[in-house]
């Protein structure tokens, strides 16, 4: 028997919601710290993102772009500070979330092992999830 919802048929209603890749989460970031890893303009959007929730964020590019470089000149909420090199597991003391953007599956999996291997409330996600962890 098909589930009635407030006298209309699921089968009859507008869809709320299409189906998600990734579950939205709700972190309260507001001054806390940030570590970012990796290039592009998806992990430009990352760090905005986490800007505007308030989280300071920390990249870490070995060669940042130009939308990197604009967006820390003039970030939407939260400082976002520029490291010109590549992550390092001491760079996740203190971050209360750390995301990646990176093409290669090997370098995903080894960000998120060294994010693991830290205390937060949400470890680590990366553009794409190595196949292990799926």
């Amino acid at each position: 028997m098909p589930r009635v919802v407030r006298g209309l048929r699921r089968s009859q209603r507008a869809p709320r919601m299409e189906p998600l890749a990734r579950l939205p989460i709700f972190l309260a970031l507001d001054g806390k710290r940030a570590v970012v890893a990796g290039d592009g303009p998806a992990v430009a959007w990352k760090a905005e993102l986490l800007s505007a929730a308030g989280a300071d964020v920390v990249v870490f590019a070995e060669c940042p772009c130009e939308e990197l470089h604009a967006l820390a000149a003039q970030p939407p909420r939260g400082a976002i500070m520029l490291q010109h090199r590549a992550w390092q597991a001491e760079d996740f003391c203190g971050a209360a979330v750390a995301v990646a953007g990176f093409d290669d599956d090997r370098d995903a999996q080894r960000f998120a092992e060294a994010a693991r291997g830290r205390p937060s409330p949400f470890p680590a996600t990366a553009r794409r999830c190595p196949a292990d962890c799926r």
